[in-house]
């Protein structure tokens, strides 16, 4: 059950790492395309905005998850 649980944990870590470079990227192409198309430039940035709130939670919430203590 251990493993299974390790695993768990390092497959949070790595989905929220994607989620954080996903969001610089897509905050990146918003800027880009802020020039030509200022509405779809926004909400490309507000989409990477979404996507780097979602990969923090996510990384806070395994940290919080593994300060828990276990009673047995």
């Amino acid at each position: 059950m251990n493993n299974w649980v390790q695993s768990g944990r390092s497959l949070v870590y790595i989905i929220s790492v994607f989620q954080f470079i996903g969001g610089i990227g897509t905050i990146l192409m918003g800027l880009s395309s802020f020039g030509t198309s200022p509405t779809i430039g926004f909400f490309y940035a507000l989409v990477g905005v979404i996507y780097l709130l979602i990969g923090t939670s996510l990384w806070k919430f395994v940290k919080f998850v593994d300060s828990l203590e276990v009673i047995e």
